[in-house]
């Protein structure tokens, strides 16, 4: 479905001028500083599934997203969609993908919702049994009956992006591409994009590519995840194999009984966080270990309680964003 090999992308950003007459030369002669947003990163993705693309803010998530639906050209490097060269087979390619950007709206804002899946269908040139089918599908599991014939500018953002969900899988893709789909929405708008993510990749093994800061969203929807930074990819695997690898993260629970907090501030631990005398602190074994850190505590105050648990897994993606080396 994808192979990406070497992929590179660069962009050339504007100095900034400091004073008029600065400005003035640029004017004349524009200068540029080179920014890498994706450094050679290789990977491919099989037919039916779920990956899931994450790293920190900046990481080249988005930008390889936009390259791989045409939007983008790489300045170097191989990445095929379907066989294809997506920026020189843009029609042929957009033709088979649906893409859901969670900050750009497929559905036209002065629009009834409605109106906006029937320019869809005429777009797409979908049959008229295609999209009734659809259309009484996406109703059922992503229910849109409640504001269909509503104007777009009245809706929720869980309405919206449910709006933007049934536009962007009108046509049947095979592939689709999603960016923050969820970011900003409450708990019941998300649980249904889930559940809608969950039946399409089933029923008809459409691809799917997930960028996401949400690990819960990862653990629940991902079959393998692809981890960027600083638009390198770190690590490529299942989420099995993702806990071995950083299984080394570890939590453990202070109670403290003189209601005297320690200064925790040199300590080398991921995080720690306070409530009503209780100390969590996240930690990795190869960095620091469970004595060093109860040693440091004792000679500040007391401890009442002791207790050490497995971490979640948003604390494993929390230990994937630090500083990790390259794949090698």
């Amino acid at each position: 479905m994808i192979t990406v090999k070497n992929l590179y992308k660069e962009f050339q950003i504007p100095k900034r001028k400091q004073n008029f007459k600065d400005e003035i030369k640029y004017f004349f002669k524009r200068e540029y500083y080179i920014k890498e947003a994706v450094k050679d990163v290789s990977f491919h993705i099989p037919s039916g599934e779920i990956i899931g693309l994450v790293g920190p803010n900046g990481a080249g998530k988005s930008t390889i997203i936009k390259m791989l639906s045409g939007i983008l050209l790489p300045t170097s490097g191989t990445l095929r969609v379907f066989g294809l060269n997506p920026f020189k087979n843009h029609i042929e390619v957009v033709k088979r993908i649906g893409t859901v950007f969670g900050q750009n709206p497929l559905v036209f804002r002065d629009m009834p919702v409605l109106d906006s899946l029937e320019l869809t269908k005429y777009m797409y040139r979908i049959s008229e049994k295609q999209y009734k089918e659809n259309l009484e599908l996406f109703c059922h599991m992503l229910g849109l009956e409640e504001f269909l014939k509503t104007p777009v500018s009245q809706l929720s953002l869980g309405q919206r992006m449910r709006a933007d969900f049934a536009c962007a899988n009108l046509h049947n893709p095979e592939l689709i591409f999603l960016d923050e789909p969820t970011i900003g929405l409450d708990l019941i708008a998300k649980q249904k994009i889930r559940d809608f993510i969950c039946e399409i990749n089933k029923t008809r093994n459409t691809t799917i590519v997930l960028t996401t800061h949400d690990a819960s969203e990862i653990q629940r929807l991902c079959s393998r995840v692809l981890v960027l930074d600083s638009g390198q990819l770190v690590f490529s695997g299942n989420l099995e194999r993702m806990k071995a690898t950083y299984a080394s993260v570890q939590n453990l629970q202070v109670e403290i009984s003189n209601r005297k907090l320690p200064d925790l501030q040199d300590l080398p631990i991921i995080k720690y966080k306070i409530s009503n005398w209780v100390i969590t602190i996240t930690y990795d074994t190869n960095v620091i270990n469970s004595n060093t850190i109860l040693s440091y505590i004792l000679r500040q105050c007391h401890i009442k309680d002791i207790k050490e648990f497995q971490p979640s897994f948003h604390d494993v993606i929390l230990a994937m964003y630090e500083k990790l080396p390259p794949i090698s």
